[in-house]
């Protein structure tokens, strides 16, 4: 599995997050995926794809909170 389609397949259900997430990225796939796989203290140490299922709002307030500088 490619990591393209291994992104794909991880934002299968979430297309506003895989848009707000490669628009971070400049469209980079294989750094978003890696991204999305790592833990994030703003998480609350969890990844976040392992909250996409579950409170996809926390990874997209996170997402706009990198794009604008909000680090509070």
């Amino acid at each position: 599995m490619t990591t393209k389609d291994e992104f794909d397949a991880l934002l299968i259900n979430h297309d506003d997050v895989k848009k707000e997430v490669l628009a971070l990225f400049n469209g980079r796939c294989d750094v978003a995926l890696e991204w999305l796989k790592e833990t994030r203290p703003q998480l609350m140490g969890v990844s976040p794809s392992s909250i996409i299922d579950t409170d996809k709002q926390r990874v997209l307030d996170l997402i706009f909170q990198i794009k604008t500088g909000d680090i509070s």
